[in-house]
């Protein structure tokens, strides 16, 4: 008998450890999701403007500027100027920050910006450049 309750608590720690890790992998995979979106967004850059310290337009060669911002607890998008926001992240994770800092012009360096996110309590970082 305590054999067995041995061996039932055993399987349960590990099918806890495993959702806990598969739950680990969902905010992991959120926020490279995000961070792919903003790569592409500045991708084609031709520049940046942080007008809130949760909102970023990058203005872009040949599209409509691209409108990253945070919206209650969740990361939105638009591709088409800011008319129409898509959501990024699931309703699997909570964003609980999301800031860009704009990094000016300097010294022949291109302007740029550094934007964080904390989704599920897990930061993730970006910085990037305008390429000129």
């Amino acid at each position: 008998g305590l054999l067995m309750l041995g061996a039932v608590g055993a399987a349960y720690e590990i099918m806890q450890g495993g959702t806990n890790t598969s739950a680990k992998a969902v905010v992991q995979d959120e926020g490279n999701f995000v961070l792919a979106k903003m790569r592409y967004a500045l991708g084609s850059a031709s520049s940046i403007n942080v007008p809130t310290a949760d909102t970023l337009i990058v203005t872009r060669y040949g599209s409509p500027s691209a409108h990253l911002t945070l919206d209650g607890d969740a990361v939105t998008m638009s591709d088409d100027g800011g008319s129409t926001f898509h959501t990024l992240t699931t309703s699997n994770v909570t964003v609980a920050d999301l800031k860009f800092k704009f990094i000016p012009a300097s010294g022949g360096a291109p302007e740029g910006v550094i934007a964080t996110t904390t989704i599920n309590g897990l930061d993730f970082v970006l910085t990037a450049y305008v390429r000129n």
